[in-house]
């Protein structure tokens, strides 16, 4: 009966984890996962009774989950909507993690020091402002931002990362994702100022996580695109890693995030809505593949956990 509830809530955990991946953090997956591999371990090998009232106020069970609609319960508590749904991430994959660890004692008698992951061995990589990115006629749009006015700047926006190829030549060029760099990087959209007379390359001066972007045509000014910038993996990770160390509730630390705005104007509506699709397609094909990687990596913890 004990083994059949291990594997019931196995189930549960891992559909609940993989479903909260569509909410806008599914480059965060991996990083946190590993993360939280980790700390399962050690809270096994090394148990620490946690009774500070800040590490019980703040536990996966502190945020209550009323009616109504991600934004008013995100508003209610201070977050941004995408901490939020980080937050909601992270409680997933610490109870994942948990179990899955939890199912390797029985197994083996110890919890698993590491991760099986799909593709070892490579370090963590995001864009970061000042590095070159490539720019195709097909891949990227020209338009203005105005980060410090009233002085606007010309840029190209258009998608970066160490696990984004452009295949193709001519009009057929399109975007695809590396599967072995995906678990370990985030690509980014990314506005990259010309510095010459050349466009097939520019420097970055502005970046968002590609997975999630929430971006919107202007309804007054319809040559104008609303970006709303989700905080980056790193930063996450960060917080999240200080919580796992015991400093702290992950749902205070996580409320420190916040989103950015940027506006954008392009030449035209048509330009505009060439980006929103850009930026969409993009973002939708980034999210199916992590979604195939992480599917991949839980249904073989899953096999291995089932066999006991």
């Amino acid at each position: 009966e004990q083994q059949q509830q291990l594997t019931s809530a196995l189930t549960q955990a891992a559909t609940l984890t993989l479903d909260q991946m569509g909410m806008g953090w599914a480059d965060a997956f991996f990083p946190l996962f590993r993360l939280e591999w980790a700390a399962a371990h050690t809270a096994i090998t090394h148990m620490v009774l946690r009774a500070a009232a800040e590490q019980l106020a703040g536990g996966p069970y502190s945020l209550v989950h009323p009616a109504g609609s991600e934004a008013s319960v995100a508003e209610q508590h201070g977050m941004a909507g995408s901490v939020l749904h980080a937050l909601r991430l992270c409680e997933c994959l610490q109870l994942s993690t948990a179990l899955f660890q939890l199912a390797h004692v029985l197994q083996h008698g110890v919890p698993s020091a590491t991760l099986p992951e799909l593709h070892p061995g490579q370090t963590w990589h995001e864009v970061v402002e000042g590095q070159q990115a490539a720019l195709t006629k097909a891949g990227s749009v020209p338009c203005h931002v105005c980060f410090t006015p009233p002085d606007p700047i010309r840029v190209h926006l258009t998608v970066a990362g160490a696990a984004v190829d452009v295949v193709g030549s001519g009009p057929d060029k399109t975007t695809v994702f590396r599967d072995a760099a995906l678990p370990h990087s985030s690509p980014a959209v990314v506005l990259a100022q010309c510095f010459n007379h050349t466009v097939d390359t520019g420097v970055v001066v502005g970046l968002a996580p590609l997975v999630g972007l929430n971006c919107f045509q202007d309804q007054e000014q319809l040559s104008w695109l609303h970006v709303i910038v989700r905080p980056v993996v790193k930063s996450l990770h960060k917080l999240a890693s200080q919580n796992s160390r015991g400093r702290g509730s992950l749902f205070t630390s996580l409320s420190s995030l916040a989103e950015g705005h940027w506006i954008l104007s392009f030449q035209d509506a048509s330009r505009c809505q060439i980006a929103i699709k850009l930026v969409a397609d993009s973002s939708d094909a980034l999210a199916l593949a992590y979604r195939r990687q992480a599917g991949k990596l839980v249904n073989r913890l899953l096999d291995a956990a089932l066999a006991l």
